[in-house]
């Protein structure tokens, strides 16, 4: 009952409408103020501050939609002022606005503002934007917007975006699968994607993150694979005048951290660059692992449990290199190019009981390396037209490459009942190219309607060199070798194109829908065997909408559907055979299919000054689920991890987020997920679990308390239950953290004291397991608790460029121009 009623506390404090303690007004309230802002170039402004003013007092505040307007509704008569600000701007006050019965209503028409000449000057320009966005498909987290935020890299920035969830692996997953798309700038990235996405996400620094963007509904213009939806990590490409420099360290008793960016520009050209680096002091751990072998008749037969000690480490480093040049107003060229690559080492001593007729006690000591080299060069040309601004045409081409190295080695010495000492080593070498091409353009047919067209092709090229060496040694001193190699080559070539077309409609409606079409081909070889793996070539459609309504202003429902599917990439299709231990092994299926998901989203949002809410009812069907699937032979008392197409899973569900507002005082933000998992397995997955309905959840809550004269305290909390598989459940996840943080006079920089679970040492994450033959159980304790102080300062000086109104980076790419809410 406590656990249920902790996890309502977000759900019923958002529930709630608290605007209407700020205002008690009288029950006539007919009248209405409205009007609509732009600068001084007739660009409206988006998220102006609009304070209505009665008596001397401020009794109700708005911000100015996609389009500059604002609207006050069900105001009592009476006599009213208007403020109208917005950061860099001059303040405008309208007086003697007079409502009467016989006149309720106001227009205030078009009202300018001009920039402010002392805030030009100012060292740091930030328009101030809310930290969260419900826009038409997506919701949109503004890291730069989020002053009280304390995270160091990519890891800690999505783990305070809604609806994401990141376990303690930095494994990432939305709605409660890992199948996501990862994008960066509207883009795919050659590097992120795989088994190695949160090492590349701890590589990022929070710096560098401009926004995240989570699209659960995705386009037609969008690609087609992630079936759980698409993560756009939206990186600082700011065009502005002049030059600025940064450094930024972070050092505590877990992690350290250090980075230094620079960033120049003038009216023709720009060029900024990062570097940054992480290390992990040793960490330490400790591990209990059992697994009871049942026979035909439920009978148990044989036990294997071991417990040990582990300490690993994790060091790390990246660099960009982001430029752009304005051959005219309607032309433009922008390139990056991206450097990184971590290394990671492990150890581990562990004590083996094994017990069948008898006890058989024995030591294995396992260590392994694993390294990656990621680069990216990609190119845009955008061709604007003078006709029409919104037309676009562009053309990207991206080239990517990885090389990775993993040994991992095993020894287990001679057990106490005379069985054979034995050692394991396996070494893998892999490289891959990766070439995109890449065709948009956007036309736009009348002021409420745009068309959508494009094509891609990407060509994948990975090649994976890998030996296992497995060696026994016996007592009368006797050596067997078994040695194996194999060279691995896999292709995968993927051909798109769309159509899709935004429509706005009377009475505030709006629609975006369109048709996609991806076809793959996949091959592979292994070239000491020299046999092939069969070509398969396959052909999906993929529909979708998004159809908005406005209720008012303050509030937007929103229907939409989508089909999405996942290709396994290397990581689920690599045949090496990787061994945990000598009774644990892992090996790739090349055999998968692709998953195939079909989702409808139900959303209602809602935003006020101070309080915004946003909630999301879904229903999502995924076919040929694929999940890591153990198998035991009892002949070979040996556990095999692969994966396998297990089925279909229908999953219901519900998000919602939202924050509280004090202004100058405190702010609150938190939400909730809340999903099913019903999987129907598929005849050849025989399992008990696939008969139960699971329910899944998670919750987080936020809290930045202002204490004055520039200093801040922040706390931030989030669990989530175990997650369910066909075999078991993978470990639930909690943190709990505390921050102070001081910003300097001059704003240009910050000191910071930072505590992570400062009741727990250790953090505990339980694995159970089971089949017809087997259950299994493990334990992992992993060193937790930390202290960090970090410290952020920059110098130079920026200006207001025009070119940046000019540029043609659009990461928004689908219409926004009907916003659900701001956050």
């Amino acid at each position: 009952m406590k656990k249920l009623f902790i996890l309502l506390i977000p759900f019923i404090s958002f529930s709630q409408d608290y605007s209407k303690y700020m205002n008690r007004a009288s029950q006539e309230k007919n009248g209405k103020i409205y009007g609509k802002v732009k600068d001084e170039k007739s660009q409206n402004m988006q998220y102006a501050n609009i304070s209505l003013i009665k008596n001397d007092s401020i009794i109700e505040g708005l911000i100015t939609d996609e389009k500059g307007r604002f609207i006050f509704e069900k105001i009592e008569i009476g006599d009213y002022k208007l403020l109208i600000s917005f950061v860099g701007f001059e303040n405008i006050e309208l007086n003697n606005i007079s409502l009467t019965d016989s006149n309720p209503i106001f227009n205030a028409k078009t009202i300018t503002l001009n920039p402010s000449s002392n805030m030009l000057e100012e060292t740091n320009l930030v328009d101030e934007k809310p930290i969260y966005e419900n826009k038409f498909e997506k919701i949109v987290y503004n890291v730069e917007n989020d002053l009280s935020q304390n995270s160091l890299d990519g890891v800690d920035v999505l783990t305070q975006t809604p609806l994401l969830d990141v376990d303690i692996e930095g494994n990432v997953s939305l709605r409660g699968s890992q199948n996501i798309k990862f994008l960066i700038n509207g883009k795919e990235s050659s590097f992120l994607k795989g088994g190695n996405v949160s090492d590349v996400l701890k590589m990022i620094p929070s710096e560098q993150i401009k926004s995240v963007e989570v699209i659960t509904s995705p386009t037609a213009r969008y690609a087609g694979e992630g079936n759980a939806g698409i993560v756009n990590i939206i990186t600082k490409q700011d065009k502005l005048e002049g030059f600025t420099a940064g450094v930024n360290t972070s050092t505590g008793t877990r992690v350290n951290r250090t980075g230094a960016n620079f960033s120049y520009g003038n009216k023709k050209i720009g060029i900024s660059g990062r570097v940054g680096g992480r290390y992990g002091w040793p960490r330490k751990g400790n591990s209990t692992y059992s697994r009871d072998v049942i026979n035909e008749s439920g009978i148990f037969e044989r036990n294997l449990e071991y417990s040990g000690s582990t300490i690993g480490n994790w060091v790390g480093h990246n660099s960009s290199l982001d430029a752009y040049y304005e051959i005219n107003p309607q032309l433009n060229i922008l390139s990056s190019f991206w450097y990184g690559g971590y290394r990671k080492t492990n150890e581990g001593n562990y004590d083996y009981k094994s017990f069948t007729s008898g006890l058989d006690e024995y030591n294995i000591f396992q260590e392994s390396l694993n390294t990656d080299t990621e680069l990216e060069w990609t190119t845009d040309i955008i061709k604007k037209f003078l006709n029409n601004d919104e037309r676009e045409l562009r053309f990207a081409f991206q080239l990517g490459g990885n090389f990775d190295n993993d040994e991992s080695s095993s020894f287990q010495g001679f057990s106490s009942q005379g069985e054979d000492s034995l050692a394991n080593e396996n070494l893998s070498d892999g490289n891959g190219k990766e070439y995109t091409f890449q065709l948009d353009y956007i036309h736009p047919i009348s002021k409420n309607q745009k068309i959508e067209i494009g094509g891609k092709f990407i060509d994948r090229i990975t090649e994976v060199d890998y030996s296992n060496d497995r060696k026994e040694y016996e007592l009368n001193g006797t050596n067997i070798s078994n040695y194996q190699e194999e060279i691995f080559n896999y292709n995968q070539s993927v051909w798109a194109s769309y159509l899709s077309t935004s429509i706005e409609f009377p009475s505030d409606i709006s629609l975006i829908t369109g048709l996609r079409y991806e076809g793959t081909k996949t091959n592979g070889n292994f070239e000491v065997l020299d046999s092939l793996i069969n070509e398969n070539i396959y052909h999906t459609f993929l529909p979708s909408f998004v159809l908005s309504k406005k209720l008012n202003f303050s509030k937007t429902l929103k229907f939409s559907y989508s089909k999405r599917l996942m290709r396994p990439d290397l990581n689920y299709v690599n045949p090496n055979l990787v061994f945990s231990d000598f009774k644990n092994v892992r090996v790739g299926n090349p055999s998968l299919s692709p998953e195939i998901t079909h989702q409808l989203e139900i959303g209602l949002s809602s935003f006020k000054p101070g309080f915004m809410t946003s909630y999301f009812i879904y229903y999502k069907r995924t076919s040929d689920i694929i999940e890591e699937f153990l198998t035991f032979q009892n002949d070979e008392e040996i556990s095999t991890i692969s994966y396998e197409n297990i089925g279909t899973n229908n999953s219901f569900g519900l998000n919602f987020f939202g924050s509280i507002r004090i202004p100058n005082i405190m702010n609150i933000r938190g939400g909730g997920d809340v999903y099913t998992y019903n999987v129907s397995s598929y005849d050849n997955i025989q399992n008990e679990n696939s008969k139960d309905i699971r329910l899944i959840y998670k919750w987080y809550l936020n809290s930045t308390v202002e204490l004055g004269k520039n200093y801040s305290l922040e706390c931030r909390g989030f669990y989530r239950s175990p997650r369910q598989t066909i075999q078991g459940k993978i470990p639930s996840f909690s943190m709990v953290s505390f921050g102070i943080k001081k910003e300097f006079n001059n704003k240009r920089g910050s000191i910071g004291l930072g505590l992570i679970e400062p009741w727990s040492k250790y953090k505990s994450f339980e694995t159970d397991l089971s089949s017809d033959n087997f259950t299994q159980s493990s334990n992992n304790q992993i060193l937790f608790r930390s202290i960090q102080i970090n410290f952020k300062y920059k110098f130079g000086k920026l200006k207001f460029n025009p070119i940046k109104e000019k540029s043609t980076i659009n990461n928004n790419d689908l219409k926004q121009n009907d916003s659900g809410g701001e956050y």
